[in-house]
């Protein structure tokens, strides 16, 4: 699957995180939103991405900002203790396993293109 579509839906995932973890709290916290905001973020660098002379930018900038995410929710996730297992802890936890699983897909699709583009490079010196 070509990176910008999985991250656009990469992006979605998020955004029904966010939402259904804010549709579902009683307190009704703008923190429940956080996968909500990143995950629009992720839908521009995924959109940007579909134009193929941006495209190697913004997928290094999405991928950066995957690894700050995992950094941030899984960090929050570790501080707090595993004190209290609701619903903020369960939207972490989300976030965090479809973010580890975009960042694995990520590193493999900059391996395989520099691959591509080595492979390309050797064709066109012979």
């Amino acid at each position: 699957m070509p990176m910008p579509l999985l991250t656009l839906i990469y992006a979605v995932v998020l955004i029904l995180v966010g939402a259904a973890g804010y549709a579902l709290s009683d307190s009704k916290s703008l923190t429940a939103l956080i996968p909500t905001f990143v995950g629009i973020v992720f839908l521009v660098l995924g959109a940007m991405a579909l134009k193929a002379d941006i495209r190697k930018h913004a997928m290094h900038a999405a991928a950066g900002l995957a690894v700050l995410l995992v950094l941030a929710s899984g960090g929050r996730m570790i501080s707090s203790g595993f004190e209290e297992i609701g619903l903020a802890f369960f939207t972490q936890l989300a976030t965090v396993v479809a973010t580890i699983a975009y960042i694995v897909f990520s590193v493999k699709s900059f391996i395989d293109a520099r691959k591509r583009r080595k492979a390309g490079e050797a064709a066109g010196a012979k």
